[in-house]
């Protein structure tokens, strides 16, 4: 049903669709450990989607998002050009 939290499937596609190096948030939460070690962090997490869904409440700390650029090319960053 529209109004039922993910299941476990969602969590563990959403958890696999992340690229692996992709640079943490504000949270310091990186990904290798949910695609390595797998379940039990897997379920945890689920286990706090599914209470934040019925609660209907977000940790504070999940709404704050830093977006940092990151020059991969040395020129750019003399140049003055904006990517």
């Amino acid at each position: 049903m529209e109004n039922d939290p993910p299941d476990i499937l969602d969590t563990e596609i959403a958890i696999q669709s992340v690229r692996n190096n992709k640079a943490p948030s504000t949270d310091n939460i990186h990904i290798k450990p949910y695609k390595k070690e797998g379940q039990l962090l897997i379920n945890m997490l689920h286990s706090l989607i599914k209470r934040m869904w019925t609660e209907e409440r977000v940790p504070t700390e999940w709404k704050t998002n830093i977006t940092v650029p990151i020059c991969k090319n040395k020129k750019l960053l003399y140049t003055g050009s904006k990517y």
